[in-house]
């Protein structure tokens, strides 16, 4: 069976996957936070800080993982 971790076509189509679901989490989440949309988990609010520290983390992870497939970097 052939190793599917070293196949350099799973890994790109991996990496595009998870940087489309990166920018999708991170404007979801700059969304939400500039448009003080009321979120509560658990019982409690969370505030929008949150929204907005985590929608900036997942649009650079985004980018980061752009920047790789672009300019076909090894991963590690």
């Amino acid at each position: 069976m052939k190793d599917l971790f070293k196949d350099k076509k799973t890994e790109r189509v991996g990496l595009l996957v998870a940087t489309v679901i990166f920018g999708i989490i991170g404007v979801a989440q700059l969304w939400r936070a500039f448009s003080g949309v009321p979120v509560a988990f658990n019982g409690s609010s969370v505030p929008v800080w949150v929204s907005l520290v985590v929608g900036c983390l997942a649009l650079f992870m985004s980018f980061w993982m752009g920047q790789i497939l672009r300019h076909n970097r090894p991963i590690i």
